[in-house]
C-alpha cells in the first residue's frame, strides 16, 4: 500500500519533465528551421504583399537590388520608428521571397559619420532629425536594376504608410519597364500659347505650363480631334473638352476603352480659360453624353456649382489695388483638404486645388461600375445655371440669392468597371468590341480650367530672374492621375491599405515624463549659467574699480568658474542618468511584452495540462481506493 502511494505521488513527474523538454525542443527546432515560414494574422495582412505585387514580381526579367537604409542603432529607443521599420523590412523580405531570386535585398545601417551615412546622402536619402542635437535617423530605399537605373524613396513617411506597398511595387515595376509611358492628348482647343506663363519655344508655339510639367515624366503625342483611331501605343488618353467631336472620334474613344485603354477626361460646362471662343458656347458637346452614359455617369452640361465655403476672391474692378472691389465669387473654388479624398493615392497628399465654374458628376447607379469621388464640393453648395455667370459676372447677385441645398457634389471621380460600348448599333463592324475586355479605368474631371496655370502658378521676379511659384496642387493632381492610369491593372489594384501604426501610449508617456525632466534640468543649467555669468561680470567690474584687490577678485572668478563647471558636470551626469533610466524603462517594458508574447501562453498551456493530469490522477486514486 505504501509503495503504491509513493508510486502515485511521483507518477506525474516524468510527464512534467517530458513536457518541459518537449516545449524547449519545439522552440529550438522552430527557430532553426521554420523561420522562413510565416503566418500573417494581422488585419488586412499588413506584413504580406498582395496578389497584384506578386504578379508584377513574376514578370521581372532582370535582377533588381533593393537597399534598405535604416538607422537601427540610432532609432533603437524610438518604438514607433522601430515598429514602422520592422513592417517595411518584413514587406521587403516578402518581395525578395516571391521574386524567385530576381530581387536581392540588403539592409544598410547608416550610423552617424560613417561611410554608410555618406552613401545614403549620395543617393538622396533624407535623414529624420530625432533629437535637439541634430542626430538623424534614415529610413529610405534605393532600388537599382542591372543597367544601373536607380529609383529612390528618400524617406518612408509614416503619413504614407497606407501606400507603402504601392510605392515599393511601383519602383520595381518602373525598373522592370524603364521605357517612358506615352500620353495621347486629344483636345478641342490648343494647349499652347498659355495665357500667362507659356514660354515660346524656338520655331513653334508655346506650351501650357501643365503640358511642360507632363513632358517631364511622359512622352506626349498630340492626336487630331478628327482622328477616327486612337494609336495602339498610347498608354493613357487625355481628352480635354470634347467639343464638336465627330461620331467617329467618339467611337474611336469608345473602342479604345473597350480594348483596355486608360482615359483622363476633362469636360467643362463653362470653360473660362484661354481659347474660350464664343462666350455663349463654352460647354462640351451634348453628343458626348452618350459616351458618358455608357460609363454609368452624367456630367452637368449647363449647370455649375456655387460653394460659399470654398469660394475664392474676385476683383470686380479693373484696378487690383482697389480692395473694396474684392468679393467672394461663388463659382470659383479653392478646394481644401476636406474636399479632397485622403484615401486615394492620387489625391492623398494634395492640399489645395483651384477650379473655375465647375460642373458635377452624377452616378447612374450601374451595379458593376465603381465611382469613387476624388474632389467634392462642401455641403454649403448649390447648383446654378451657367446663364447666370456669362457673359458677365455679378458676384453680389449670386451672394444675395445663395441658398445651400446641403449636398456635396462630385467634381472629379475615378471610375472603374466592366463597361459596354456606347455604340451598340456598330456591332456589325468587323473589329467592333461590345464589352470591355478587362476592367476599364477612367478619371473624369468636370472642369478644364483646372489645367490653366493662372489657377495654380504665379510668375515671380527674383533679382531679375523669373521664377514660377506654385500656389496650388492642380499640376500634381494631373500628374498623379496620369501616373495612376499608366500603371498596370496590378498596380491599380494596390489601393491604399490600412495603416498599421498604433501609438505606444505607455512608452510615449515614459518619454514625455523623461523629456519634461530633461527640460527641467536644462532650464536649471541655464539659470546657473546666467547666475555665474552675472557673478563673473560683477567680479570683473569690482576688479577694475579696486585694482589693489584685483588678485583677490580674480581668484573669486576662478572659484566661481570652477563651481559652475562642477555644477554643470553634476547636471550632465543627472541628465545621462535620466536618459539611462528612460532606456531601461523602455527595455523593461519591451521585455515584459516579449515575455507575454513568447512565454506566457506556453506556460499557461503547460500549467493547464499539469492541472488536468493532477485531476485525472486524483480521480484514479479515488477509484483505486474505492475498488480496494
Amino acid at each position: 500500500m505504501a509503495m503504491n502511494k509513493k508510486r502515485n505521488k511521483y507518477r506525474a513527474l516524468p510527464y512534467v519533465v517530458l513536457s518541459v523538454i518537449l516545449f524547449f525542443a519545439l522552440n529550438v527546432i522552430s527557430s532553426l528551421s521554420l523561420n522562413k515560414y510565416q503566418i500573417d494574422l494581422t488585419e488586412g495582412g499588413m506584413f504580406t504583399i498582395s496578389k497584384g505585387s506578386k504578379n508584377i514580381l513574376n514578370d521581372i526579367e532582370e535582377p533588381i537590388t533593393l537597399r534598405f537604409f535604416y538607422s537601427n542603432s540610432v532609432a533603437n529607443g524610438i518604438p514607433i520608428l522601430k515598429s514602422y521599420a520592422a513592417r517595411i523590412r518584413g514587406l521587403l523580405e516578402d518581395y525578395a521571397k516571391y521574386s524567385n531570386g530576381r530581387i536581392k535585398f540588403k539592409i544598410i545601417d547608416p550610423k552617424p559619420f560613417s561611410e554608410e551615412e555618406e552613401l545614403a546622402i549620395s543617393y538622396g536619402i533624407k535623414g529624420l532629425e530625432i533629437d535637439n542635437l541634430g542626430t538623424k535617423a534614415y529610413l529610405g530605399l534605393v532600388a537599382s536594376n542591372s543597367v544601373d537605373d536607380i529609383k529612390v524613396i528618400p524617406v518612408f513617411g509614416m503619413e504614407r504608410e497606407k501606400f507603402l506597398e504601392y510605392e515599393i511595387t511601383r519602383i520595381i515595376y518602373d525598373l522592370n519597364n524603364p521605357k517612358r509611358k506615352k500620353v495621347g492628348v486629344l483636345s478641342s482647343f490648343k494647349l499652347g500659347s498659355g495665357p500667362m506663363l507659356g514660354l515660346k519655344v524656338l520655331g513653334g508655339e508655346s506650351d501650357w505650363l501643365i503640358i511642360r510639367q507632363i513632358k517631364e515624366t511622359f512622352d506626349i503625342e498630340s492626336i487630331d480631334a478628327q482622328n477616327t483611331v486612337i494609336p495602339d501605343d498610347i498608354d493613357v488618353l487625355m481628352v480635354v473638352q470634347p467639343k464638336d467631336f465627330s461620331e467617329d472620334t467618339l467611337y474611336a474613344i469608345d473602342q479604345y476603352l473597350m480594348k483596355g485603354g486608360k482615359l483622363l477626361l476633362f469636360a467643362d460646362p463653362n470653360k473660362e480659360g484661354a481659347g474660350t471662343g464664343n462666350p455663349d458656347d463654352r460647354s462640351f458637346s451634348g453628343n458626348t453624353n452618350q459616351l458618358f452614359a455608357s460609363w454609368g455617369i452624367k456630367i452637368s452640361e449647363s449647370t455649375v456649382i456655387a460653394d460659399r465655403k470654398a469660394a475664392r476672391k474676385f476683383n470686380k474692378g479693373d484696378n487690383p489695388k482697389e480692395t473694396w472691389n474684392i468679393v467672394n465669387y461663388l463659382p470659383w473654388l479653392n478646394l481644401r483638404e476636406e474636399n479632397i479624398n485622403r484615401e486615394e493615392l492620387i489625391t492623398a497628399l494634395l492640399k489645395s486645388i483651384n477650379v473655375n465654374s465647375v460642373g458635377y458628376i452624377d452616378s447612374l447607379g450601374f451595379l458593376d461600375v465603381d465611382i469613387t469621388p476624388l474632389l467634392e464640393s462642401n455641403q454649403e453648395s448649390m447648383k446654378i445655371s451657367v446663364s447666370r455667370i456669362r457673359p458677365s459676372k455679378d458676384p453680389e447677385e449670386l451672394l444675395r440669392n445663395f441658398v445651400a441645398d446641403e449636398n456635396k457634389y462630385t467634381i472629379a471621380a475615378l471610375i472603374s468597371g466592366n463597361l459596354k460600348t456606347a455604340f451598340p448599333k456598330k456591332a456589325l463592324r468587323t473589329e467592333h468590341i461590345s464589352v470591355s475586355r478587362d476592367k476599364v479605368h477612367i478619371i473624369v474631371v468636370a472642369d478644364t480650367d483646372i489645367l490653366t496655370e493662372e489657377n495654380w502658378a504665379q510668375m515671380r521676379n527674383y533679382d531679375g530672374q523669373k521664377v514660377v511659384n506654385i500656389i496650388a496642387d492642380n499640376a500634381s493632381f494631373v500628374i498623379n492621375s496620369l501616373e495612376h492610369l499608366s500603371g498596370t491593372t496590378e498596380l491599380m489594384s494596390l489601393r491604399g491599405r490600412r495603416a498599421l501604426s498604433r501609438p505606444f501610449t505607455v512608452v510615449e508617456e515614459l518619454r514625455r515624463e523623461s523629456e519634461d525632466k530633461f527640460v527641467e534640468k536644462q532650464e536649471e543649467l541655464n539659470r546657473k549659467l546666467a547666475d555665474t555669468e552675472k557673478k563673473l561680470s560683477d567680479l570683473q567690474n569690482m576688479a577694475r574699480e579696486n585694482i589693489q584687490n584685483s588678485y583677490q577678485y580674480k581668484r573669486q572668478q576662478e572659484l566661481e568658474i570652477s563651481k559652475f563647471s562642477q555644477e554643470m558636470e553634476k547636471i550632465k551626469r543627472e541628465t545621462r542618468r535620466l536618459k539611462g533610466e528612460l532606456r531601461k524603462n523602455i527595455e523593461s517594458l519591451g521585455g515584459t511584452l516579449k515575455f507575454i508574447n513568447i512565454w506566457l501562453m506556453p506556460i499557461l498551456i503547460t500549467c493547464f495540462a499539469v492541472f488536468i493530469f493532477m485531476i485525472k490522477s486524483s480521480s484514479t486514486k479515488k477509484k483505486y481506493k474505492k475498488n480496494n
